[in-house]
């Protein structure tokens, strides 16, 4: 990397990723896997794609975009909201969103996912598109403090002799 380089203030290796410089650090989420956005060289969209590093611009002639406009994708293992690579989902969108998407054929509320992007417990949740706890949290993360080893036990549908597919996840309904 050239810190010198006149490539409109990124470095020489993003800007042959790239085809749009001013897309980085506007607030908006520019990125997939593969993409050169999203990517180390570029600094994550300039951090546009991470809820921990995302800053919404101020500029006064209306240019970017609000932080979470367009979801997070995290890729920077350094922040808190990281996902990793093998997190298959229909719409990357609903990750770090702020509303837990624990129903969505559980694939968003994986280790994979990094349980939604923090979306799914109170203690990781940060509000974005949504306010967190919108949808309830189903907090499956053990590393979280507002984990519960079974959140369902203090429900009324604890122990009513039915197996109840978010109950059962404690040891089905006994």
């Amino acid at each position: 990397e050239d810190p010198t380089a006149t490539d409109f203030g990124v470095a020489s290796e993003c800007a042959g990723l790239i085809d749009f410089p001013s897309f980085l650090g506007d607030g908006y989420c520019d990125g997939f896997p593969g993409d050169g956005y999203n990517s180390d060289a570029c600094g994550w969209d300039a951090g546009d794609c991470c809820t921990g590093s995302c800053v919404s611009p101020t500029t006064t002639d209306g240019a970017g975009y609000e932080c979470g406009t367009a979801g997070y994708l995290c890729y920077d293992s350094t922040q808190p909201s990281y996902v990793l690579a093998n997190c298959n989902v229909p719409l990357s969108s609903y990750i770090g969103d702020g509303f837990c998407d624990s129903s969505e054929g559980d694939t968003y509320n994986t280790e994979a996912c990094n349980w939604d992007g923090g979306d799914c417990c109170e203690s990781t949740c940060v509000s974005a598109t949504y306010s967190c706890g919108v949808a309830s949290f189903v907090c499956l993360n053990t590393e979280a403090s507002s984990y519960d080893a079974c959140p369902a036990s203090s429900s009324s549908l604890w122990g009513d002799g039915f197996c109840d597919q978010w109950v059962g996840m404690c040891v089905c309904d006994v």
